[in-house]
């Protein structure tokens, strides 16, 4: 019976992102063209005459490949044409056993070829580098893998351990897919790992404070299996905690937004502690034994609203933000000058959040690109032990309507003239601190600013270029900083102008004047100095000797610094 087999159907296969994938408008394959070296033995008493020889090297040989153009597999063969690395092939026989072929090599030539009368043709030459292995079925298949079953979920530590049952046999790799269920909503599905083959577990760093969805498929020569049933784990709120000197660890304050629920703290060594409280309740915990732990907070999460760690502090060095899902009814929390790190740019502020003081740390990015800040934040903070990984345009911001602190240091731009953040009427004080390392930095004229009537402070300091002011209220503002800024001489007579109408005059009862006005109530500094900054003329020099008089009258002192 003739076993001859057809060259119909052969595939070429090329490795790529850890699978074989197949190349298209190939036409004819020539090769391997496999030689061996010999060498020379024969001697003068060789019997009958006969030269010997003995082997010498083994050479692989060239694969020839003659291909109808398109612009995606010349490109293909191109780059590899142009890397110095070898790469990964193969060649699928039609044959009954599904001979492999596969073997590493380098691709020597790419002339294309182009006739007025036929189609383009490119001839891709690929020299073959080491041994070429055949066997059967050993790089693709024609029917798609059998889906995994029995996805399990455990949450070790700080990660999500993910396992299940192949059902390829141990020849198709695996997708593990999650997705975040959230306050926000539910997130779309996200490609978390490819596995190699036989791997059938994975330690997933998800996200945590919130549900994460598990789905898993197999894959093989391009062809994927149906996703396995999945499966979901209720994530905890994850702290690293440093005990190998052995340390006092203190939480100010731990509370929950209403009664009859329940947050349990467990402290990674076989404790734990209950959180009902719904107003200011401590906690502290001492270890007995050094090492590494970490420190799980789970439960009624959504209704966590207060925490406050003690600060500054080592022990939690190193615990990763990137994943954190703020609880939905957060509202409040300091978490400064502990160590942490990670990427803060994807983390939503929840709806509830008041403030997060979270400044000090050591996160390797924060875009603050186009942040949208909730409604009830009165103060927002942004730096970073590593000044620059606070960066964006912070003129995209949207602010909420009771914002009241703001203090942001970075590699941070835009202009600022419509950007206002003195609008809250519910926090007793504000204050605005602002500096960057921007070659730009931040500009505009914010003499549209409108301060509140209450105490704080405004510092525009490295990296500000602001052309004006802002105007409203200074009677409690105990420090006015606009060293280094671009107000010319025009700018800074207005301002004094503005300043000496705002204060009152005090009449020899010491009452103010009818003239009206606001009688001074701390003493203030005002910074209106430096490079950039104009001189004031005779006229601003006057207001200033009146303003200072004012404040006098009233029982303080305004300090001012402007060039001369």
């Amino acid at each position: 019976m003739n076993q001859a087999v057809a060259g119909v159907g052969t595939l070429f296969y090329r490795w790529t992102d850890g699978d074989w994938m197949p190349i298209a408008e190939i036409r004819a394959i020539v090769g391997p063209s496999m030689s061996k070296d010999t060498i020379d033995v024969t001697s003068l008493d060789t019997a009958d005459g006969y030269n010997s020889f003995t082997s010498g090297f083994i050479n692989g040989g060239e694969i020839s490949l003659a291909m109808s153009f398109t612009r995606t597999n010349y490109e293909l063969f191109k780059n590899d044409f142009e890397n110095n690395d070898s790469q990964y092939y193969g060649i699928l026989l039609p044959d009954d056993e599904e001979t492999f072929i596969d073997f590493i090599g380098l691709v020597t030539e790419l002339p294309i070829g182009i006739a007025s009368d036929d189609k383009i043709d490119v001839n891709v030459k690929i020299q073959v580098s080491g041994v070429l292995e055949i066997e059967p079925s050993s790089g693709a298949y024609t029917d798609p893998p059998n889906a995994p079953t029995s996805l399990g979920l455990q949450w070790e530590d700080d990660y999500a351990e993910v396992t299940f049952t192949d059902n390829s046999g141990g020849t198709a790799q695996h997708e593990v897919w999650s997705r975040r269920i959230w306050w926000n909503g539910t997130d779309g599905w996200e490609l978390v790992a490819t596995l190699n083959a036989g791997v059938t577990a994975y330690n997933d760093q998800t996200w945590q404070v919130c549900t994460v969805e598990y789905q898993i498929r197999a894959k093989r020569s391009g062809m994927y299996s149906d996703y396995c049933s999945s499966e979901s784990i209720v994530t905890p709120w994850v702290f690293k905690m440093d005990q190998t000197t052995l340390q006092t660890v203190v939480i100010d304050d731990i509370h929950l937004y209403a009664v009859s629920k329940l947050v349990v703290i467990d402290w990674g060594d076989g404790t734990s502690t209950n959180v009902t409280a719904v107003t200011t309740n401590p906690v502290s915990k001492d270890y007995t034994v050094q090492g590494n732990y970490f420190v799980k907070i789970s439960g009624d999460m959504d209704y966590l609203n207060f925490l406050h760690w003690d600060y500054p502090v080592t022990y939690t060095a190193g615990t990763d933000v990137t994943k954190w899902t703020l609880p939905y009814r957060f509202q409040a929390s300091h978490l400064k000058l502990m160590g942490l790190v990670g990427v803060v740019s994807d983390i939503l502020y929840n709806p509830f959040l008041a403030f997060l003081d979270w400044d000090g740390n050591d996160f390797s990015d924060w875009d603050l690109t186009n942040w949208n800040m909730p409604t009830p934040l009165f103060e927002f903070n942004a730096s970073t032990n590593e000044y620059d990984n606070v960066h964006g345009d912070i003129s995209t911001w949207v602010l909420g309507n009771v914002v009241a602190h703001i203090n942001v240091h970075g590699y941070i731009w835009g202009d600022l003239t419509d950007l206002n953040p003195f609008r809250s009427t519910y926090y007793g004080n504000h204050y605005i601190r602002l500096s960057s390392s921007h070659p730009i930095g931040l500009t505009g004229d914010l003499s549209g600013w409108t301060m509140l009537d209450k105490t704080g402070h405004v510092e525009m300091e490295e990296g500000c270029h602001f052309t004006g002011m802002p105007r409203g209220h200074f009677r409690r503002i105990t420090n006015f900083y606009f060293r280094n800024n671009n107000c010319n001489q025009a700018e800074i007579d207005s301002f004094l102008e503005y300043l000496d109408d705002y204060f009152a005059t005090i009449d020899s009862s010491g009452e103010p004047s009818s003239e009206g006005g606001y009688v001074p109530m701390t003493n203030c500094a005002y910074w209106l100095d430096g490079a950039g900054m104009g001189i004031p003329s005779a006229t601003g020099l006057a207001h200033i000797t009146s303003i200072q008089a004012k404040y006098t009258a009233a029982g303080f002192t305004a300090t001012f610094y402007v060039n001369s």
